[in-house]
């Protein structure tokens, strides 16, 4: 895989598990003794992949930093704050978000 491919998996990865740890914790305090071990089962999943990239011995430092640069941007809390706000939408007003998203960038990328 090259490294745009590995960056784009990786920053998607991350999105998701930060979507997915918003999520298990928001059911931990609100649930019954076996899903709550599900979900605390979730929340562990998502802090060992974390984990497998910042210290297990077959993770190389190519992976290692571009985890860093990911996890840490702006860009990524942003994408998973972006989803978080239209997760509630129906799919019109999800279609709509997505085609003004994608004028304004087919605009700046005009302007160039």
């Amino acid at each position: 895989m090259n490294e745009e491919n590995t960056t784009s998996a990786i920053k998607k990865m991350i999105i998701g598990s930060i979507i997915c740890q918003y999520g298990a914790y928001a059911l931990l305090d609100d649930t019954k003794f076996e899903l709550k071990q599900k979900v605390r089962a979730v929340i562990q999943a998502v802090k060992g992949v974390e984990s497998w990239f910042l210290h297990h011995p077959n993770s190389d430092e190519n992976y290692r930093k571009i985890f860093r640069e990911q996890f840490g941007s702006d860009e990524i809390l942003l994408i998973a704050e972006l989803v978080e706000t239209v997760f509630g939408l129906k799919s019109d007003d999800i279609e709509t978000v997505i085609a003004a998203l994608k004028g304004n960038m087919e605009e700046e990328n005009a302007l160039k």
